[in-house]
């Protein structure tokens, strides 16, 4: 299976997921107001101080593997909760005499595959970013998008952003109801996705 059909179909089944793990504050800069880190040996991102985090075992068993986070936001909704996820997707490997996929590349084809995937498709935002890898920033893609999973009645919005490190595609998203959201989620889910870091 191509690495990005691993990638997109772990990103199908995180679309619906409202629910989720541990971590620690960071030492080097504080976290901005209303924020906590999260971080382990290989990635930073800053929370909703408000936000919890889950422990694995308490995920659903169609939770992909490659989950490595979830945290949902303090406020349920009795339709969806909102919800940030973060994913460790293994890439194929490439053919010989091949580079790598690019971060920004695989943004682009996880952003495709989404607009395939969602019925009411609306992108609302696709900007060029750069995301910290140790001391180098790698360009890659935000995008925050509408849309409707096939199984479902509401349209949610999804905000995500992917980076590819070595072997490996780090994808963050974050979900939200998009026709009633709790005041200010949708802004605490763009600033936490926007703050991944890889360590």
């Amino acid at each position: 299976m191509s690495a990005l059909r691993k990638g997109s179909t772990i990103l199908l089944l995180v679309l619906s997921l409202s629910g989720c793990f541990g971590g620690g504050d960071s030492a080097e800069t504080p976290a901005p107001d209303g924020y906590t880190f999260f971080e382990n040996e290989e990635f930073q991102i800053a929370l909703p101080t408000e936000w919890e985090i889950l422990d694995p075992g308490m995920l659903s068993s169609s939770v992909e593997p490659t989950t490595v986070l979830v945290a949902r936001s303090n406020l349920r909704d009795p339709i969806f909760t909102a919800n940030i996820v973060i994913l460790k997707n293994p890439l194929d490997p490439s053919p010989e005499g091949q580079a790598q996929i690019s971060a920004r590349d695989y943004a682009g084809a996880l952003r495709s595959k989404l607009k395939d995937t969602l019925s009411n498709y609306r992108e609302l935002t696709a900007e060029e970013v750069t995301v910290p890898v140790g001391d180098t920033q790698v360009p890659t893609l935000f995008t925050q998008v509408e849309g409707r999973p096939a199984s479902e009645t509401d349209i949610k919005n999804y905000t995500h952003l992917s980076v590819v490190v070595g072997d490996y595609a780090y994808i963050v998203v974050g979900a939200a109801r998009a026709d009633a959201p709790v005041e200010g989620t949708l802004d605490k889910i763009q600033s936490a996705v926007r703050s991944l870091k890889i360590n």
